[in-house]
């Protein structure tokens, strides 16, 4: 039986790939982006770059010690990154409070936390002010080979987003699907032709055709997406 971490590993590699993708999901969130910001789930380090560029502090973090060993390695002399081994479910996470931090950004981890309430209550106690800002797989229909392959629990609607956020007493700035062609292709690649991962030269093209996504995308929204951004922040 394959290695669920294998594809897992791959698909954190390939993710390096969509540099205009990040820089496009980063600037829909930018009014949103403080100067002290914990990164759960660092990965590779994808987002981590663009983060720590005019940035106080940025603490990253993975419960993964070798993706946290990476990151550390990539930038050896930024004096503003913090790096922890940290399980974002466990109590011990709440200490990285004492970095007052003003922004937490979670993309594209949520959906492999089994207890996802829980982890979103701790990113609401380490969020003394500013926005938290959540990007999760969208769509329980698009649930298909790649996301058992790599440790998807659920793929989630906007409304089942916006649920668990309020549960935890947190208001809902911002809620929206977002890449509807990137949920086109999941569909082809995950339902029709059942593969573990997304092939890197379908990655690349999808990558160089993010600028003229992201200009249809500002002029037209449409009900459905690969994912859902969120923003949140603590009510009063």
């Amino acid at each position: 039986m394959p290695d669920p971490t294998d594809a897992l590993e791959t698909v954190r590699r390939q993710r390096l790939l969509l540099t205009a993708l990040d820089a496009w999901l980063l600037e829909q969130v930018r009014p949103y982006l403080g100067q002290r910001i914990l990164e759960v789930g660092c990965g590779h380090s994808n987002l981590t770059a663009p983060l720590l560029r005019g940035r106080e502090l940025v603490v990253a973090t993975d419960q993964d010690a070798a993706s946290v060993a990476k990151v550390r390695a990539r930038f050896p002399d930024a004096a503003n990154l913090v790096t922890h081994t940290a399980d974002i479910t466990d109590p011990a996470v709440l200490d990285l409070a004492r970095y007052r931090l003003d922004t937490v950004v979670c993309l594209n981890v949520l959906e492999h936390i089994e207890d996802d309430i829980t982890a979103l209550a701790h990113m609401r106690d380490l969020l003394t002010e500013g926005y938290l800002i959540v990007i999760v797989p969208a769509l329980r229909a698009l649930y298909g080979t790649i996301d058992r392959a790599i440790g998807h629990y659920r793929r989630y609607a906007k409304a089942d987003l916006r649920r668990l956020i309020e549960r935890v007493g947190l208001r809902v700035v911002a809620l929206h699907y977002t890449n509807p062609l990137g949920a086109l292709g999941w569909f082809v690649n995950a339902r029709i032709l059942r593969r573990r991962v997304p092939p890197a030269g379908q990655l690349k093209l999808f990558n160089a055709l993010v600028p003229a996504l992201a200009w249809f995308e500002r002029h037209v929204r449409l009900p459905f997406g690969l994912s859902v951004l969120s923003v949140s922040t603590r009510t009063a």
